[in-house]
């Protein structure tokens, strides 16, 4: 059975159409999610590129969430013991070769989800925002992005320094001088945030 039809199966009917009774579905969410993390987790790519440490990571991890799915298989199994499920042992049982030992850990994965396809809850698959709403973020995003920018020009040494002049003017009898101050800092601040809209211009249409 290939990856993507394992996690294609995985989409199966919603919870509940098939008479499940309410003390079971907290189980059965539990097990599939931790299913399909772990799916998630051994179909990443590269497994001969990593190092072996990294493939015992990931090859726990995986154990450990195939083997809190079985746990909450074997509960919910109790109520209806059509469910399917391996015993805690099977699980922890690892094969020496760790490419072996992921191999093994997916096909014990990829069983559970299709022999419970009929039990297991559906994957939510996330809707489109409305038009209304997606104009709205691109505006959220949009101020919080200018924002952002304010804040570079502001971190940078000079401009404070300005800025702390323009305002001891007055007070120290040289009104001109303080306002000249405001305008450069002004029209420094504005050329420096031109130049970063055109820095990011490449980027975006990229």
């Amino acid at each position: 059975m290939s990856r993507g039809h394992a996690l294609a199966i995985y989409r199966a009917a919603p919870l509940g159409q098939r008479g499940m009774r309410k003390e079971v579905e907290p189980f059965l969410e539990t097990a599939g999610e931790a299913l399909h993390v772990t799916l998630l987790t051994l179909a990443e790519e590269g497994h001969g590129e990593r190092s072996g440490g990294d493939l015992l990571a990931r090859a726990a991890q995986a154990r450990s969430l195939l083997a809190e799915a079985v746990l909450a298989l074997g509960r919910a199994r109790l109520f209806h013991p059509e469910i399917h499920t391996y015993s805690l042992a099977v699980v922890m049982t690892s094969e020496p070769e760790i490419h072996a030992e992921l191999t093994r850990l997916h096909q014990l994965t990829s069983r559970l989800l299709w022999y419970n396809i009929a039990y297991l809850p559906a994957r939510r698959v996330a809707a489109p925002l409305a038009p209304e709403d997606e104009a709205q973020l691109d505006v959220v995003v949009r101020g919080l992005a200018r924002t952002a920018k304010i804040d570079r020009v502001l971190q940078l040494g000079w401009l404070p320094v300005l800025l702390l002049l323009s305002a001891l003017g007055p007070i120290y009898g040289v009104p001109l001088f303080g306002l000249a101050v405001a305008v450069m800092a002004t029209a420094i601040a504005g050329v420096r945030l031109a130049q970063m809209q055109r820095a990011e211009l490449p980027a975006a249409r990229g």
